[in-house]
């Protein structure tokens, strides 16, 4: 993974027994995993794909993936991997990352995505969307040009955490909400707060608006570890998910907790 040159905090090897073990005591407390691919250079590809199928076949938490394509290839090369990809038991949906600086909201509505996209749902695999706010109203128009396939938008659309909500990003997420295939991740806000300090009541605005346009049931908890935890503990984003989600009923948080990734991600 060459992006990781530059976070040398990740270098090294993160397995299922690493996330237990960071999780402490609160180990108890997960019930099923989801392994979400992470950006490999092309060339791991494939080797990533054969270690998420070892870990879906593997005793442990992991019982879902999303695997890693490249839906601007052509449309044979992106058959072959769905070909694969919709063979693999436990592999629901496809990412790939949009928001490093070269992607564009125009990449989001190329040709060759938007078919790839409308293929991927055809196959019945979801895709998670991973880009920046700027992308996000380009992926309302994604969203309407492939009708069959399910949606999770990550991070909560990537708002920059640092400050205060911005009106674009609350408007864009509004207007996905309204789409009722599409889910987002709580997921990563410590990550969007660039390097500042944060806490649970610096995430408020944010969760407020994503629970005002997509509700409970189309909020799903995510850890993103190893990546958002060079700094911190996932028991201090579980602490400070658990204080936001603290005035909801119990119905709603245990849908935010897991229940709605049981059901998306389809964990027995």
């Amino acid at each position: 993974m060459s992006w990781i040159d530059a976070v040398p905090a990740l270098e090294g090897v993160f397995e299922v027994p690493d996330l237990l073990q960071s999780l402490g005591p609160l180990a108890s407390r997960l019930a099923a995993a989801v392994l979400v691919e992470s950006a490999v250079d092309d060339e791991a590809l494939d080797d990533e794909l054969e270690w998420i199928a070892a870990c879906l076949e593997s005793p442990g938490p992991v019982r879902a993936a999303v695997a890693g394509w490249r839906p601007f290839e052509g449309a044979d090369s992106v058959d072959r991997r769905l070909d694969v990809v919709s063979g693999l038991p436990g592999v629901v949906g496809l990412r790939h990352v949009l928001h490093p600086p070269d992607r564009t909201a125009t990449d989001v509505l190329d040709e060759a995505h938007v078919r790839a996209v409308r293929r991927a749902g055809e196959r019945g695999l979801l895709i998670e969307l991973c880009m920046r706010p700027d992308q996000l109203e380009a992926a309302v128009e994604l969203v309407d040009l492939a009708p069959d396939t399910i949606f999770v938008i990550d991070h909560l659309g990537r708002p920059r955490t640092a400050g205060t909500p911005e009106i674009g990003w609350r408007e864009a997420m509004g207007r996905l909400a309204e789409r009722p295939r599409i889910s987002t991740k709580l997921s990563a806000l410590i990550e969007c707060a660039e390097g500042s300090a944060w806490d649970a009541e610096r995430f408020r605005p944010f969760f407020d608006a994503a629970l005002a346009a997509f509700g409970s049931d189309r909020i799903l908890w995510g850890s993103n570890w190893p990546v958002c935890f060079t700094d911190s503990t996932p028991g201090d984003w579980i602490a400070a998910a658990d204080r936001l989600t603290a005035g909801l009923s119990e119905s709603d948080r245990a849908a935010i907790a897991g229940g709605n990734a049981r059901r998306i991600y389809r964990i027995s």
